[in-house]
């Protein structure tokens, strides 16, 4: 069944509506406009129910900031980092083996299994124990498909015999693997603050967590009452905005007993087994469990605001709330957990 948001696109007042949209955010090359427009139809899980959800209540107004805000962003990833999207590029064409799987804002490779475990950054891979051989490459060679293909096989062997498990990959924490390991700036440059990358540093929600628009919409009403929900995409949080939804997520958080996990695995970055050990779980297998639920709430009450939604994420904004929502923590000693 076609979604509301492509119904809308490819409506004649959907595509007036976004072309007004283009215009009003700044002068944008015909080319770039058709490539957005694309990437819009292409949205799936929480990028398409945010939009959606705007779409429906018809609010044009925060459909407005949400739209030029992710334009914003969808520009400035055009000329980000030239190796995550050659890695991307070629994964993406790939044979079935490899298992690439795009996402809505970061992509991955490696098990397809829903159940598979997803790998954390690279440092914190090594820190788990994670030591891999090097493939002995010329530089030059991660120009070529051939390259970049035996790297992430090879990354991904080495991962399952070293940790016991196919893993699905994140294509960032492999493009960190191979900048870790390769002098890649003559090739690549040195710019790879992604906004494709997660939030987290780990465990993150799947899109199937939101392909029912009226529980996501219920569960955002946990932390913002409707009114405030109105103040969706064109309003820039003060600290003190911020605070407060930070307040009332971890208030939801706590209830949960997931606000000490959070921050144990965030803020003090601790492994999982660190985590595990220190909450009283029997393994880190337990925390791994239950963090994509405290990731979810987080994605779900910020996603309708501009810059802290992944699909348009305002880095410093964002670290900014997680700051607040991290302070409300009472735990002032984290080393005693390493």
């Amino acid at each position: 069944m076609t979604s509301i948001l492509v119904q809308w696109l490819r409506s004649k007042a959907g595509g007036l509506f976004l072309e007004d949209c283009l215009k009003a955010d700044q002068e944008a090359e015909a080319e770039a406009q058709i490539s957005f427009w694309e990437h819009l139809v292409r949205q799936t899980g929480k990028g398409s129910a945010t939009l959606q959800l705007l779409i429906h209540e018809q609010d044009w107004e925060g459909l407005r900031g949400k739209l030029q805000s992710m334009y914003r962003n969808f520009c400035k990833e055009l000329n980000r980092d030239l190796l995550y999207q050659r890695v991307r590029q070629v994964l993406h064409k790939a044979d079935s083996s490899y298992g690439y799987q795009p996402g809505d804002n970061f992509s991955w490779y490696g098990s397809t299994d829903p159940d598979a475990p997803r790998t954390d950054s690279y440092p914190s891979l090594q820190g788990e124990g994670f030591a891999p051989l090097i493939p002995s490459l010329d530089t030059n060679a991660l120009r070529t498909t051939q390259g970049i293909l035996l790297l992430a096989k090879s990354f991904r062997e080495q991962l399952a015999s070293q940790l016991g498990a196919d893993y699905c990959i994140s294509l960032r924490t492999l493009c960190e693997f191979i900048r870790e390991n390769f002098d890649v700036s003559q090739i690549y440059g040195n710019d790879y603050s992604l906004r494709t990358s997660e939030p987290f540093p780990g465990d993150a929600v799947t899109a199937q967590d939101y392909e029912q628009v009226g529980a996501w919409r219920a569960e955002a009403h946990q932390f913002m009452s409707a009114d405030n929900l109105r103040l969706a995409s064109n309003t820039w949080f003060n600290d003190a905005d911020l605070q407060k939804l930070a307040q009332n997520l971890a208030r939801q958080l706590q209830e949960q007993e997931l606000l000490l996990m959070l921050c144990l695995r965030v803020y003090c970055e601790l492994s999982l087994a660190q985590v595990a050990k220190a909450i009283g779980y029997a393994s880190p297998s337990g925390i791994q469990a239950r963090l994509p639920k405290a990731y979810l709430l987080i994605a779900q009450a910020t996603s309708l605001y501009e810059g802290l939604g992944a699909d348009d994420l305002n880095e410093e904004k964002f670290q900014r709330f997680m700051g607040f929502l991290l302070e409300e923590c009472k735990e002032e000693d984290c080393s005693r957990y390493s």
